[in-house]
């Protein structure tokens, strides 16, 4: 089973540290330590407070390790395109602002090309957001 190397990857993704986890099992850190290093193997007990504590299913950590390419790797795209499209909308507004009839922007040329662009970019997170959801499932469907 891959459930240390799942533990460590959902912490990563969810941004805590091994002291954050340890401390809400209320457990020593060498001890959660040696869960994600699979020197000790968590009590069924601690993987359901896991699971509330990430609202995950139980499920969820004993599936097989996907490796890095997996859910922090998806979670940071997802991460990324949305500081994409929060950076896009404030040009976008400021180039309505700066137009020389800003009640009329919507109606020119330059607005439908930047639209689709934000289109675009709003489609890259759909695709994101299906991929996270299908990772999620694998999850839930073993």
């Amino acid at each position: 089973m891959n459930i240390g190397k799942n533990l460590r990857e959902i912490r990563l993704y969810k941004g805590y540290k091994q002291k954050d986890i340890a401390q809400e099992l209320n457990i020593s850190i060498p001890s959660y330590s040696r869960y994600e290093s699979q020197k000790r193997t968590p009590t069924i007990k601690t993987i359901h407070q896991l699971s509330k504590f990430y609202s995950l299913p139980m499920q969820t950590f004993f599936l097989p390790y996907d490796g890095p390419e997996s859910l922090s790797k998806i979670g940071a795209k997802f991460d990324k395109t949305i500081l994409e499209l929060k950076s896009f909308d404030k040009k976008l507004s400021k180039k309505k602002q700066t137009s020389e009839n800003p009640k009329f922007f919507h109606q020119t040329l330059e607005y439908k090309e930047l639209l689709q662009k934000r289109r675009n970019i709003t489609r890259k997170l759909v695709k994101i957001r299906r991929e996270i959801e299908d990772y999620i499932r694998q999850f839930e469907n073993r």
